[in-house]
């Protein structure tokens, strides 16, 4: 019968893994028991055995206290596995989840291979490690990535062997909460990551094992499991038994101390051996993502070529490892709504969201921790611009716009509680007759210049249009009514921005301080970026006071997303407008002013004005949707444009079946040119138009085209709207429709109804024009509302129906 000690040492010769000090002192004073019965032992053998013993102790002690990895240099002969000890790994249930955290052992440096890289990373790394580039597309698929997130619910990540972190940094600005393990101290060095300091931890799996504190949904490893020879499996397994699936690729060829190259076979095998089950399904179809980002026409990385993902539609494999799955704080993985719908026409189960429809009352809703994290195109935009502002010898010169902020806060400093400034409370309490015009401080924008669509039309247009502020041309105005507004929506990573515009905030309080002047004013945060968030900057309000910072925020629905098996977008929720004690007020986007110039050019060749009825125009189009069909789609933004395209497609069908004058596709310019200037063919369209469909993107709400088309008189149909801007109804000034079925009959409805299209859309163009120009957005953020408002214009204004702010001031 094989004895418990010896079936520890068969296995740790089995795993590599070297004896505990624990076991080795329990096996000598076993070994010295055994002698004492055999041999009669004497006192002087039973102190011989103890002096023996101690000192083996503090040999196999001194072996842990090594030098620091940054001064440490040894010849490579001595590379020897660790007598680390695995505390918190059971030797007699070993595919147990490890408990706690085991200690990290950083890389030893040496001077021996720098000259034999040639082009890899890994300067003063030991041979088996490095092997790094700068920036290597072959590794990276955000199309994979977003599935993962989107498809298989994962809300956080063990990204292992991350070199210098360009996964990781994707997940994280994708909201995954995510932690890096490297070996590589110069890729750490070098590393892309915005806190190395917190997300990376450095060890050498070949000095000893080492696993995180808890579990995790994913372990990514890509370009990792070759460099590691086999005798070390056991050290980074450990880290993968506290994740529930473990992505890995593998390599087929040679490399730089590419040591364990083997057929999927043999890595299955090994894998399963260790008690992780492979699933041939999952890893079919995370390498059918990754071939599909590659096909892609408009696939670019941030070194300006395609993610080519080879290292991953190629050879990588998932495993499940059921003892972390089976876990309740990861039953949200594989996330589907369960409450049934109908059968689809292939007799699959359709599913709705539990709570819902006609049955609403009678469903228990699903928890919002168990849907998939909300993401956005803003996102995608964030990381590769941080990858080419981080990342050397990549492609440069892209112009930068728009951002989104993570949706936390941005310090642990808090606050002390504040009175608002006298300005602040002047604003609140609406006496403003003596302060005005405000200044107003803008940044980013009076340092980079325009550099969104909303620095041009909301911040410098608005603010030049309002008669009660006046923009500022100078960080440091001192004028006593100043205040500041900060725009997330640029520049840099939230965390960065809330670090940055600090730093602006303490110089004008240092001024401040030796001109005399109050070291508090009022400061609005405002975020026009698209992906549902409540910002939060408590350094400014540290520097500050929190009474005195303000926030705003123009995207307020989470968990909106597309469901395939629907071909339709579920709507979401709406978030909760006040968080930590902060209120924060909905801001959508607005009518920009240079639509509204071209629209009075077009009316006057009509010898109409912007006050006349407008809807009335002659109109010989029936219905137009402003995204192409098949045709163009590589000269718009298609990220999140599924309901658009299956808009596009169900219109132009209509329009072939029936007698219907139908336009689907382009009018003008798309992306950052549309929203940046006007052209005069799509504003003669909307003119021409009785009926325009709209519909916003997959994942968040909100648009420009909904403004425009309304301002233009025709009837505007559009997908459901959660945050309905201010004085817009369904029915009343706006059609909403919930379905392919619903629009095409509210199509043929309104067609055959002129006088009641007529009214909607009357009302809506003015709903359009009197509430939500861009100088109504941006009074509306500093003084809570909109004073330009035509309330104290006489009966022969013409206002709203204006061009400029100053013809609807009090």
């Amino acid at each position: 019968m094989e004895s418990q000690s010896e079936r520890s040492r068969r296995l740790r010769q089995a795993t590599g893994t070297p004896p505990s000090i624990s076991a080795l002192t329990k096996e000598h004073s076993r070994i010295g028991v055994r002698r004492s019965k055999n041999t009669g032992s004497s006192p002087s053998a039973w102190i011989f055995m103890l002096c023996f013993g101690g000192c083996l102790i503090l040999l196999l002690h001194s072996t842990q206290q090594l030098p620091s990895s940054s001064t440490y240099y040894e010849p490579l002969e001595s590379m020897l596995p660790s007598l680390q000890s695995t505390v918190g790994w059971d030797e007699q249930n070993p595919l147990a989840i490890p408990k706690g955290q085991a200690p990290n052992l950083p890389s030893l440096r040496t001077n021996g291979v720098d000259n034999q890289r040639k082009g890899y990373g890994g300067h003063g790394d030991r041979k088996h490690l490095g092997g790094f580039t700068e920036y290597d597309g072959m590794g990276v698929s955000p199309h994979t990535w977003k599935h993962m997130i989107q498809d298989y619910g994962v809300h956080s990540l063990l990204d292992v062997g991350c070199g210098r972190g360009t996964s990781t940094a994707w997940f994280l600005m994708h909201g995954v909460d995510v932690l890096c393990v490297e070996g590589s101290h110069d890729a750490i060095e070098r590393s892309v990551i915005p806190d190395p300091a917190t997300l990376v931890v450095e060890h050498d799996f070949s000095r000893g094992p080492w696993w995180p504190a808890k579990t995790y949904d994913a372990a990514w490893a890509v370009e990792f499991l070759e460099h590691v020879n086999v005798q070390y499996h056991f050290n980074y397994v450990t880290a993968f038994r506290k994740a529930a699936l473990i992505f890995v690729s593998t390599s087929q060829w040679g490399g730089w101390h590419h040591v364990e190259v083997h057929g999927d076979e043999w890595w299955i095998r090994k894998y399963e051996a260790y008690g992780f089950k492979y699933d041939a399904s999952l890893t079919t179809q995370v390498r059918k993502w990754a071939r599909e980002e590659k096909s892609w026409a408009n696939n670019t990385g941030p070194d300006g070529k395609p993610h080519n993902a080879q290292h991953i539609w190629l050879s990588m494999k998932v495993f499940v490892n059921p003892i972390v799955a089976a876990l309740p704080q990861h039953a949200h993985l594989f996330p589907e709504d369960g409450c049934f719908l109908r059968r689809g026409d292939d007799g699959e189960i359709l599913h709705k969201e539990c709570g819902t429809g006609k049955d609403a009352g009678l469903e228990t809703p699903l928890a919002h921790g168990f849907r998939p994290l909300a993401l956005n195109p803003a996102m995608d935009q964030r990381w590769l611009r941080h990858i080419q502002k981080h990342a050397s010898r990549l492609y440069e010169g892209k112009e930068k716009d728009e951002a989104s902020p993570d949706d936390d806060e941005t310090s642990a400093i808090q606050s002390e509680p504040t009175r608002p400034a006298d300005l602040l409370r002047k604003i609140d309490e609406k006496n403003i007759t003596d302060i005005l015009p405000l200044h107003v401080v803008v940044w980013p924008y009076l340092e980079h210049g325009i550099r969104t669509a909303e620095h041009q039309h909301i911040e410098e247009n608005g603010i030049s249009e309002s008669s009660y502020l006046r923009l500022s041309k100078d960080m440091m105005d001192f004028h006593p009514n100043v205040v500041w507004l900060g725009d997330i929506g640029w520049g840099f990573p939230w965390k960065e921005w809330c670090q940055e515009y600090t730093k602006h905030i303490k110089k004008a309080k240092n001024m401040r301080r030796e001109k005399g002047l109050p070291e508090q004013w009022p400061i609005f945060i405002v975020a026009f970026t698209d992906g549902p968030s409540l910002p939060r900057c408590q350094n400014v309000e540290a520097e500050v006071g929190k009474a005195n910072v303000r926030y705003t925020s123009r995207s307020i629905v989470y968990n909106r997303r597309w469901n395939e098996a629907k071909k339709w977008v579920e709507t979401g929720e709406k978030l909760n407008m006040m968080k930590s004690g902060i209120i924060y007020r909905h801001m959508p986007l607005v009518v920009r002013t240079d639509t509204v110039k071209f629209l009075e050019e077009a009316l006057r060749k009509r010898n109409m004005t912007l006050a006349d009825p407008v809807e009335r125009l002659q109109r010989d189009v029936d219905v137009a949707h402003y995204w192409p069909h098949q045709r163009d789609l590589d000269k718009v933004g298609t990220v999140g444009s599924l309901l658009r395209q299956e808009i596009s497609k169900l219109l132009f069908a209509f329009g072939k079946n029936t007698n219907f004058n139908v336009f689907v596709g382009l009018k003008g310019e798309a992306v950052r040119k549309g929203r940046r200037g006007v052209a005069s063919d799509y504003i003669e369209s909307l003119l021409e138009t009785k009926i325009v469909v709209v519909s916003q993107r997959d994942r968040w709400e909100d648009h420009y085209r909904l403004m425009e088309a309304l301002v233009g008189g025709a009837l505007v149909l559009t997908d459901r709207v959660l945050g309905m801007p201010a004085g817009l109804e369904n029915g009343t000034s706006v059609v909403e429709y919930d379905s392919a079925d619903s629009l095409l009959s509210l199509i043929q409805h309104y067609l055959t109804h002129t006088e009641e299209r007529l009214s909607i859309a009357r009302k809506g163009r003015e709903a359009a024009m009197k509430k939500h120009r861009t100088w109504h957005r941006i009074e509306e953020i500093i003084f809570g509302e909109s004073l330009s408002d035509c309330r104290f214009q006489g009966s022969d204004s013409p206002c709203p129906y204006v061009v400029h702010g100053v013809e609807s001031k009090r």
